[in-house]
C-alpha cells in the first residue's frame, strides 16, 4: 500500500486546527480555536489569516461553491461567506454548541451539535427548521441523496441515526455497540463509513445506504475523528494513539493500514483534492499534505543513484549523481505548486545553496535518460 509522502506545512500559528475544505487544487481554508480561518491560494505554501468576527472555537467547515461557504462552532455560532472566504457573516441560531454541516446545495443543508441540535435550511441560513432529537450530542451529519441521510454522535442510547425523508423522521440504526461515533462519510448512495473514537478507535461499514453497518477495523489504542474517501477504493480516517496517527484503505474499508507522527499528538480533520493530494489538520496548528510521488521501475533506479543531504537544511544541499546519470541530468527545484526555484543541467556532484529561499517543502527533480525522480526537500 502506498501512501505518498505527508510533509508539515508552516501555518503560522499554534492555535489547536479543527476544520479543513478546499475548493479547487490551491484555494483551501482551515479553521480551529479561538476564531481563527486560515486561508491558502498556492496549496498551503503560505496561509494568511481571515477576520472571523469571534474568539469561540470553530469545528467544521464546507463550501458549497467557490464563493459560498458555512462555518459552525461553539455558543450557537454559525458564519457564512458569499465571496469565497474573504468575508464572514454571523447568522447563528442562538443553540448549544455545533459541531458539523452538510449542504446538499448552496442554501438547502443540515447542521447538528451538542445536546442533539439538528438543524436544517431551505434558504442558505436565513430561517431555519427545527429537527432537534433527545440524545446527548450529533458529531456528523452527511446526506448520500436528497432525502436520504444519516446523522452520528453519542449518548446513553446509541446513535447511528437515519432519514429518507429529508429530516422530517430519524430512525436508529445503531444495534452494535454504544460508541462516541465521530464522522461519516458515503462514496455512494449505498455506502458509508463512520470512525469512532471511544471506547475503541473503530470503524464501520454500510453497503445498503445505512440500514445496517458492519464493524471493518477496531483498536482499543485508537481514537478517530475523521474519515473521508477521495474515491470508492481509497479512504482515510485521522485521530490519535499515543501519537498522531492516519489510517488509509485502498480497498473500499477491508483492510486499512497507518502511519504515525511523532511530533504530533492529535490529527482532527481531513480533506482530499484527488487520491494524490490532501491535507489534515490538529493541535498546535499542524497542517499536513499528502503529496504522491509516482515512481515506477525506472524512478526506483534512478532514486538509488541520486543522493542529496543534509535534509532538512537550512542553507545547502548536497547533490550527488552517480556516474551513469550525470550525463543529461536536468535538475530542477520547485515549490510543491510548481514554480521554478532553480533549474540547470549538471555533469558533476555540488553544493545547492537554499539559504535565500523561504521555509517549507519543495521538489528536487532529476530527469536523465527518459526517466524521472522526485525527492523532498525540507527547507528549516
Amino acid at each position: 500500500m502506498s501512501f505518498g509522502q505527508w510533509i508539515s506545512l508552516n501555518s503560522g500559528t499554534t492555535e489547536q486546527l479543527r476544520g479543513v475544505f478546499f475548493t479547487n487544487a490551491d484555494t483551501g481554508t482551515v479553521v480551529g480555536a479561538n476564531g481563527i480561518i486560515l486561508r491558502t491560494e498556492d496549496g498551503g505554501e503560505n496561509w494568511s489569516q481571515v477576520i472571523s468576527g469571534t474568539t469561540n472555537r470553530l469545528y467544521s467547515i464546507q463550501f458549497t461553491s467557490d464563493q459560498i461557504g458555512y462555518i459552525v462552532g461553539e455558543s450557537s455560532l454559525v458564519l457564512k461567506t458569499t465571496d469565497g472566504g474573504n468575508n464572514w457573516t454571523d447568522i447563528s441560531i442562538g443553540i448549544s454548541t455545533l459541531f458539523d454541516l452538510f449542504f446538499i446545495s448552496n442554501d438547502t443543508g443540515y447542521i447538528v451539535g451538542d445536546k442533539g441540535a439538528l438543524f436544517k435550511t431551505l434558504d442558505g441560513g436565513q430561517n431555519w427548521i427545527d429537527l432537534s432529537l433527545g440524545y446527548k450530542g450529533l458529531f456528523s451529519v452527511f446526506f448520500n441523496t436528497a432525502d436520504s441521510g444519516c446523522v452520528v454522535g453519542w449518548g446513553e442510547s446509541k446513535t447511528i441515526l437515519k432519514t429518507i425523508d429529508g429530516g422530517v423522521t430519524f430512525s436508529n440504526q445503531d444495534t452494535t455497540s454504544i460508541s462516541f461515533y465521530q464522522s461519516l462519510y458515503f462514496t455512494s448512495p449505498d455506502t458509508g463509513y463512520i470512525c469512532s473514537s471511544a471506547p475503541n478507535g473503530a470503524i464501520f461499514r454500510t453497503t445498503n445506504g445505512g440500514i445496517s453497518w458492519s464493524r471493518v477495523f477496531s483498536n482499543s489504542l485508537y481514537g478517530f475523528y475523521a474519515i473521508k474517501f477521495p474515491s470508492p477504493r481509497v479512504g482515510y480516517a485521522v485521530g490519535h494513539s499515543d501519537k498522531a496517527v492516519i489510517l488509509q484503505t485502498n480497498n473500499s474499508g477491508s483492510t486499512w493500514s497507518g502511519l504515525f507522527f511523532d511530533d504530533q499528538q492529535r490529527l482532527y480533520d481531513c480533506f482530499f483534492i484527488n487520491e494524490d493530494t490532501g491535507y489534515a489538520v490538529g493541535t498546535n496548528g499542524i497542517i499536513m499534505k499528502k503529496i504522491d510521488e509516482v515512481v515506477g521501475t525506472k524512478n526506483l533506479l534512478l532514486d538509488s543513484l541520486l543522493n542529496i543531504y543534509p535534509n532538512p537544511t537550512s542553507d545547502f544541499i548536497i547533490i550527488e549523481l552517480a556516474e551513469s546519470i550525470k550525463i543529461g541530468a536536468i535538475i530542477t527545484l520547485s515549490t510543491l505548486s510548481g514554480q521554478i526555484i532553480f533549474q540547470e543541467r549538471r555533469l558533476d556532484n555540488w553544493k545547492l545553496n537554499i539559504s535565500e529561499i523561504p521555509a517549507g517543502a519543495y521538489l528536487l527533480k532529476v530527469e536523465s535518460n527518459n526517466t524521472t525522480a522526485s525527492k523532498l526537500v525540507l527547507k528549516l
